[in-house]
């Protein structure tokens, strides 16, 4: 159901826009369930808990520093596009599952991160 017609269905009952646009934002980010949203749980696929979550983590800084590293000091055995591409990739799953962590230390959600 598009959001238009619900906004439209709740000023003909008496709403606010505000307030569905509130609950809808609210459903977007926790799930009808309470259950984390797709983002959070496809990003931390496979991992158990906070600890293996900050363990990935440290492990994609340091490849993306690693690769990094290796384009500017070793060019003649990494090319440097290729490191520097790599050490961006890993900088950016990095950044991703520190978002995903954070969301789910603000919603105190690590037991509501089922495995399926």
């Amino acid at each position: 159901m598009k959001l238009r017609y619900v906004r439209e269905a709740a000023v003909e009952a008496g709403l606010s826009v505000d307030a569905v646009h509130d609950a809808a934002e609210e459903l977007f980010e926790h799930g009808a369930d309470g259950t984390p949203p797709d983002w959070v749980r496809f990003c931390l696929t496979g991992v158990p808990n906070r600890a293996g979550a900050q363990f990935w983590y440290q492990l994609l800084c340091t490849a993306g520093l690693v690769s990094g590293a290796g384009a500017i000091l070793l060019p003649s055995i990494v090319s440097p596009a290729h490191g520097f591409a790599a050490g961006l990739w890993f900088m950016g799953c990095a950044a991703i599952s520190s978002k995903a962590m954070r969301w789910m230390d603000k919603h105190s959600a690590w037991d509501r991160l089922t495995r399926e």
